[in-house]
């Protein structure tokens, strides 16, 4: 040791798996005072370049930095699926498992304890009416037909009642075949809005019966005069069919 200086110094490495000199980080050097310096290194053609920072006391400093901003992001996501009542889902194609959100398991009114979370439970719940088009659709995702999965379909809660869910979903795994191994979405309960397109459905089926039927000439018009609608009473009394008041 000279002028309280060290003689030696300690280069601390840790093994990596990484390709040579494709990091930009700097290769640390650490004497036994704590000193740090910088590394260059150089390829075989003479280049500089540098190497990954190995220090070991930040490593796990960044893993829990890292760990702590996922665990922020996930609850952020959370609380947004949460408030619009989005529950995702998770298949896995090989075993047929699937990993639900709660929110999914309150929208059918079930528990985790209640029922198993897979492929074959899913077609167990599916409408009737609606199994064959959900199933379909489904088929041409894993077949590479269609990018993505998008589906409105009843399923059966625990109560015995139905509730329309949109659903959608993307693959997002692949084996090196390029073969889907895991398709991940989510559902949405629309079972609302259901509601209200069946009930304007059917107002608009009695406006129509009252409207074609009546005994009095109706005919809905413009701000220009033209004929938007027209009953066959109306057109009668025109002495024209309706296409040919249309056309006016």
């Amino acid at each position: 040791m000279r002028n309280g200086i060290s003689d030696r110094g300690l280069l601390i490495m840790k093994p990596i798996t990484m390709k040579p000199f494709s990091s930009k980080g700097p290769l640390i050097q650490t004497d036994y005072s704590g000193n740090c310096r910088e590394l260059e290194m150089f390829s075989e053609q003479g280049k500089s370049e540098t190497s990954a920072n190995t220090d070991p006391h930040t490593e796990p400093q960044n893993a829990r930095l890292s760990y702590s901003r996922l665990q922020e992001a996930k609850s952020r996501l959370d609380l947004v699926m949460k408030a619009g009542q989005v529950g995702f889902w998770d298949l896995n194609l090989k075993t047929g498992q699937a990993e639900l959100g709660d929110i999914t398991f309150e929208m059918l009114g079930y528990s985790r304890e209640d029922i198993k979370p897979t492929l074959d439970t899913w077609n167990s719940l599916l409408h009737p009416d609606d199994r064959e088009a959900a199933t379909a659709k489904f088929k041409e995702l894993i077949e590479g037909k269609t990018q993505s999965y998008e589906s409105e379909y009843r399923l059966k809660t625990r109560a015995n009642e139905w509730i329309w869910i949109l659903s959608r979903g993307n693959v997002v795994a692949r084996d090196e075949q390029g073969k889907p191994l895991r398709i991940a979405g989510a559902h949405l309960d629309i079972t609302a809005r259901k509601c209200v397109d069946k009930s304007l459905e059917l107002s608009e089926k009695r406006f129509r019966a009252i409207f074609d039927s009546a005994g009095v000439g109706i005919a809905l018009v413009d701000r220009q005069g033209r004929y938007l609608q027209v009953n066959n009473s109306f057109a009668d009394m025109m002495g024209y069919s309706p296409d040919e008041l249309y056309s006016k």
